[in-house]
């Protein structure tokens, strides 16, 4: 299902199917993962959906599931703003006319946190910061891999895969091989040396797996801007995106503090896929260069 930047000002935001918005600086990247199924193609939508075997009913308005009832998604969100509930707004619009019932709702943050551990969200709708390279160096790559996002605090959607991968698969749920891919991939990730062939093969890998698998669909992001660090300021990374900066005034601190405070509720937990040496190891300290 497609979203459509046409009511979305350029001069606010930039059109980005990528699941992060630090995206085009990561190492692997390729100028076609940001447009990837990007386009608004109501007649594409409709004819996948048409494969799918998933009838309109009698009104042609909805989209049907296999047992006749109404496909609906339950938009629950945690966003208080206004322009991020305009954005989920207008999807559910778009969503509507192919057939598929998205209502959005907001709710406190408690209550989300609990649905997503309980894995009882249909859907998860989320801002993407923490989703650049030094982060996922200091800590895991968190937009890449289930549960999409931290899993200690605030995961967008499924959390029992991501529970099984931080618990050296112990709890949760073991995921289909696709989904386990990701995992080792991650792994060979924050195994390999910056800059080593290894380490780009499988940043490249792991990008292309999650733009086409489209598990984290993105929708627009801030457009390339200017930002005037101090000299002095040895710590700032030297690739960041203006949204990470935006919202937390330093894309250092702020990566530096969800890398401690990962590292702190994960340190010396084995998971899947690493090597059995590397398995009661902690996470490997922050990197900014």
């Amino acid at each position: 299902m497609w979203t459509t930047r046409r009511h979305v000002k350029t001069g606010d935001t930039a059109g980005n199917q990528l699941p992060y918005a630090d995206g085009i600086h990561w190492t692997g990247y390729e100028d076609w993962m940001t447009t990837h199924n990007a386009e608004y193609d109501v007649d594409r939508a409709n004819r996948l959906l048409d494969e799918m075997g998933l009838a309109w009913d009698a009104d042609r308005t909805w989209r049907l599931q296999p047992d006749g009832k109404p496909i609906f998604i339950d938009g629950t969100h945690v966003f208080g703003d206004q322009t991020t509930q305009d954005l989920i707004e207008l999807i559910s619009v778009y969503w509507a006319e192919i057939g598929v019932r998205m209502e959005p709702k907001f709710v406190q943050y408690p209550l989300w946190f609990e649905l997503g551990q309980a894995n009882e969200l249909d859907a998860g709708f989320d801002r993407t910061g923490g989703g650049s390279e030094v982060t996922a160096q200091s800590a895991y790559p968190l937009r890449l891999i289930p549960p999409w996002h931290w899993i200690h605090c605030c995961p967008v959607a499924a959390y029992p895969w991501g529970q099984w991968y931080h618990s050296g698969g112990t709890e949760g749920e073991e995921p289909p091989a696709e989904i386990k891919r990701l995992f080792e991939l991650a792994d060979e990730w924050l195994a390999a040396a910056p800059g080593s062939p290894a380490y780009e093969a499988a940043a490249n890998e792991l990008l292309k797996r999650n733009i086409e698998g489209m598990y984290f669909v993105g929708t627009v992001s801030f457009p390339p801007a200017v930002v005037a660090v101090n000299n002095a300021s040895a710590t700032y990374p030297k690739r960041a995106s203006i949204s990470s900066a935006r919202r937390s005034r330093s894309t250092s601190t702020r990566s530096l503090y969800q890398a401690v405070t990962a590292r702190s509720h994960y340190a010396g937990r084995p998971r899947p896929g690493r090597r059995p040496e590397q398995a009661s190891q902690p996470l490997r300290p922050p990197r900014f260069n």
